[in-house]
């Protein structure tokens, strides 16, 4: 094919590869021109975040949503998502003790448990008051298994140890901010 540099300064007939490595560099790349799609491995391709501050009790050792979700939309099938969750927990106690434990799913697959349980063991009888209160954080890497356009939620849920006469948790306690960031990986 015949290269041809035309009158208005454009260049016909360079097939794709046809120009020698190195001519092309960052300065000669259009602002914009390289989109998040397509960075190589590594690159995070977009950032969601979201925040919940509504106060969640629970009294029960079965799991429930905390309130705490994101969604996602990827832009890449086959990347991975970074989760980080900062979830605001208190712990009560009326017995010897209570504690609580996270989990978090995408849609409906659990995603991470962590191996640590939280609790407190206090000896004082009769009192029911605030044991603990802190900020519980996970991060959990995974490939998502969602193709590119389709939106995927993540959400934490969390429970007491004790039973409901004798503890309870809360999540957001005092409309405190607990907050999700979803990275997506290429």
């Amino acid at each position: 094919m015949t290269i041809t540099i035309n009158g208005n300064g454009t260049v016909t007939g360079v097939s794709v590869g046809g120009l020698p490595d190195g001519i092309v560099d960052t300065d000669m790349i259009a602002a914009n021109a390289v989109t998040a799609v397509k960075r190589g491995a590594g690159a995070i391709l977009q950032v969601v975040h979201g925040t919940y501050a509504t106060e969640v009790e629970s009294t029960s050792t079965s799991y429930i949503d905390s309130g705490l979700s994101q969604a996602i939309t990827p832009l890449k099938t086959g990347s991975q998502m970074l989760v980080i969750v900062n979830q605001h927990i208190s712990i009560y106690r009326a017995a010897r003790d209570n504690g609580t434990a996270l989990k978090l799913f995408q849609d409906s697959t659990e995603r991470y448990t962590p191996a640590q349980t939280y609790q407190w063991y206090m000896d004082v009888d009769n009192a029911n008051y605030i044991a603990w209160r802190g900020n519980i954080t996970l991060v959990s890497k995974h490939a998502h298994g969602i193709s590119a356009g389709t939106s995927t939620t993540y959400k934490t849920q969390f429970r007491t140890y004790t039973d409901s006469n004798s503890g309870k948790v809360e999540a957001q306690k005092n409309n405190l901010a607990s907050n999700i960031t979803i990275m997506e990986i290429a």
